[in-house]
């Protein structure tokens, strides 16, 4: 990008206001000198710009400030950085500018930052629907579904018209958390407000219908839109794959009159997800153009149908590879217990050196590593995984507990776990469940103690690494203390656990161990 120096910017100013009459220069012509500002100096001579501006023309440099601040709330990095722009905005008296407050407010959302952003939502006079849409925006932007709903419904009790941009937004938040009555009451206000005949808006509430298992309504709306364009033809055909009508999508899909190559992978994706991997094959094979997810999602299907062999042949076939293609592969050899596969097949990966792995790859690589007891493999995995940022990331990280654990270096499982940020339930079970493996039973019950003081919720995976550390100890007492506990808290367990015994033989043990 052209930086424009602040110095450069004064000479070529007092340049401009040389000329006899100021106010015949193109406006085109200033602009593009305006957007070359460097971020850093924008700020700092947003006044003098608007001050030069104002010789050219009374109505120019309010427009010029406007385009001004919103390149400036798009190019934001910092929330100190924003914070300056807002202060410079009410400098100039336009903290409740139509065009710029929604940006602001949807600034704000971006930084996670919504209780200021209602803070100034809250302090503007009369609200418009850009407004109340980059509130809704904000909340939903922030997975805060319920408060859209809310919001929504605080927007109509005010006569609050909601417009084309609004009910999207809010249906989305419907479908997150799962309201599909409020999302039926949603369908009457799209009515009432005249944006039935919105193709987007009908596109959503497809979704909403298709989401609730209500696949006639979803087919009403379908039937209602004027205008039906490819986005809607692939939601209606998504949402009876999703109600496991296959036929019917399948008659669709014939007589769409557009189709892309979104819709033709989610319907090859559909008859991988009941199991027709020949139809599935067939379809693939009669794709005009295919793009790499088209590849991948025929690769998963092979890779979870069981048909390791052709997903490796088309695996070989592929064009072009991404992440996902690699993760694929691997994660069908690790699926089928094929470890040193996943491993030869990391390492080729790697050599190839055109894609780079993810955290996916890295977990399936360290299970199977865990799994081969390839302790020094996992251990260059970890120094990978670091020398790549991936420090307190904790799916990672939980994947290198367990490989250290069943490799049986316990105290570097230890470190990694003391070494997360933030901990879950998997990473407190792993550790558990491998102290008490290696006979370091005491030490699981404190992990165990120290867990509950955490106020994370144990399950019955964590009483089974309890369980276990009291076998080891012949802790009678405590053991059946423990399974009580577990047995008058069902919910803490999952009925296969339950079913199997397990907890049963390992109460069993313990008594024996005693003797």
């Amino acid at each position: 990008m052209i930086t424009i120096k602040p110095q450069v910017l004064n000479n070529n100013l007092a340049g401009f206001t040389a000329f006899p009459t100021t106010h015949h220069i193109p406006q085109g012509g200033f602009l593009f000198y305006f957007y070359f500002f460097e971020e850093y100096s924008s700020i700092f001579l947003l006044k003098k710009v608007a001050k030069f501006a104002s010789t050219l023309s009374p109505k120019l440099p309010h427009r010029l400030l406007e385009e001004k601040i919103i390149s400036l709330l798009y190019s934001c990095k910092t929330l100190n950085h924003l914070h300056q722009i807002q202060s410079h905005i009410i400098n100039h008296g336009l903290q409740f500018n139509d065009y710029i407050t929604p940006k602001i407010i949807t600034s704000f959302a971006l930084f996670k930052r919504m209780r200021h952003a209602h803070k100034l939502f809250d302090q503007i006079p009369e609200p418009n629907v850009s407004n109340w849409n980059a509130m809704l925006k904000g909340y939903s932007l922030n997975d805060s579904h319920r408060e859209v709903i809310v919001l929504f419904r605080k927007m109509i009790s005010m006569d609050i018209l909601p417009n084309c941009f609004s009910f999207p937004i809010v249906i989305k938040s419907s479908v997150k958390i799962n309201a599909f009555k409020e999302g039926e009451e949603l369908h009457c206000f799209v009515i009432k407000s005249g944006c039935r005949a919105n193709p987007f808006v009908g596109t959503m509430l497809i979704d909403l219908y298709s989401s609730g298992r209500m696949i006639v309504s979803a087919y009403r709306v379908f039937g209602e839109m004027i205008e039906r364009n490819v986005v809607a033809w692939t939601s209606m055909i998504k949402g009876f794959i999703l109600c496991n009508d296959i036929e019917t999508a399948r008659r669709l899909f014939e007589l769409a009159p557009q189709r892309d190559v979104v819709l033709w992978n989610i319907m090859i994706s559909g008859y991988i997800d009941i199991g027709d991997l020949v139809r599935a094959q067939e379809l693939f094979h009669k794709m005009p153009n295919k793009d790499v997810m088209s590849w991948n999602t025929l690769l998963n299907g092979y890779a979870n149908g069981g048909d390791i062999e052709a997903c490796e042949r088309l695996f070989e076939e592929m064009p072009e590879r991404n992440v996902f293609s690699w993760n694929g592969l691997i994660g069908g050899y690790a699926h089928h217990g094929c470890f040193l596969e996943v491993l030869s097949s990391f390492k080729r990966m790697l050599v190839d050196g055109i894609v780079v792995p993810n955290d996916a790859t890295l977990v399936t690589v360290l299970s199977a590593c865990a799994r081969l007891g390839a302790l020094d493999l996992g251990k260059w995995v970890h120094m990978y995984a670091q020398s790549n940022g991936y420090k307190g990331n904790v799916y990672i990280g939980n994947a290198l507990i367990d490989m250290y654990a069943k490799c049986g270096n316990v105290e570097n499982a230890i470190v990694v776990f003391k070494s997360l940020d933030k901990k879950d339930l998997i990473s407190w079970n792993t550790l558990i469940g491998g102290l008490a493996v290696h006979g370091r039973a005491a030490d699981a019950l404190y992990l165990f103690s120290r867990m509950k003081d955490a106020g994370e919720k144990p399950d019955g995976i964590t009483f089974l690494g309890v369980l276990c550390a009291c076998t080891h100890m012949g802790l009678v007492d405590d053991g059946f203390s423990y399974f009580q506990s577990m047995t008058t808290v069902s919910s803490l367990f999952t009925h296969d656990i339950d079913q199997s015994g397990t907890f049963s033989w390992c109460f069993i043990s313990i008594f024996c161990n005693s003797q």
